[in-house]
């Protein structure tokens, strides 16, 4: 099968197909099921029902980017946020963390999903009303390099909006809180807070898992 024709036929799966695909496939090398129960053990110490964060991840892959529908895990470092949504990137063409450039956001246009991991928000990454704008799933307008691209990005696809970080977005104003930017930051993400570090001693390397995830979230 050409490309060509690979990329026309993932083009007509939902979200929820292609991890279903995935949920059938084998466990990553040297797994063994061994990411599927570690990523619930880090739910279960946060307080966080594995169902909950399941429905949440669902919701979000099969109706896309919108207010309280992007997903943000927030705590401090070595708490297993990462570990958690980083099997996304096996299981979709991913948008990672764009460059601090005037053309960071080249390529999310196309992408299945975006995983922006331990984000920190600046003007020079995105306007804040443009970063408001995607997660509420507008049509965001997007600088691109006019040596390659005839005018900017258009950003209109539901792409979901996976996010990382120590805590939630804030909004400063001549060094002050501006409380109603930051609320409307707030409104656009379902927040899943994480508080426990794991200690050195406890962290384990276990390969990303793509069947693990999706069964994870499918069951």
């Amino acid at each position: 099968m050409t490309n060509a024709q690979a990329k026309l036929d993932r083009s007509k799966k939902t979200r929820i197909e292609i991890l279903e695909e995935a949920a059938q496939g084998q466990c990553a090398s040297g797994c063994n099921g061994e990411w599927l129960t570690c990523a619930s053990e880090v739910l279960e110490q946060n307080g966080i029902r594995r169902e909950a964060f399941a429905t949440a991840i669902r919701e979000l892959l099969e109706k896309g980017r919108s207010k309280f529908r992007n997903i943000m895990i927030c705590g401090p470092a070595n708490s297993g946020k990462t570990f958690l949504l980083n099997p996304l990137t096996s299981i979709y063409d991913t948008f990672s963390n764009p460059a601090s450039t005037s053309f960071a956001w080249v390529g999310a246009e196309d992408a299945e999903c975006i995983f922006l991991n331990d984000f920190r928000w600046s003007q020079q990454v995105i306007q804040w009303h443009d970063f408001l704008l995607m997660l509420e799933g507008q049509v965001v307008h997007l600088p691109a390099p006019k040596t390659h691209y005839a005018k900017d990005i258009v950003f209109e696809k539901d792409t979901p909006i996976f996010c990382t970080g120590k805590q939630p977005f804030i909004y400063i104003k001549n060094g002050v809180i501006d409380q109603r930017e930051t609320e409307m930051m707030s409104v656009r993400w379902k927040i899943f807070q994480f508080n426990v570090q794991i200690e050195q001693n406890d962290q384990k390397e276990i390969p990303q898992c793509a069947r693990c995830f999706a069964s994870l979230v499918l069951n």
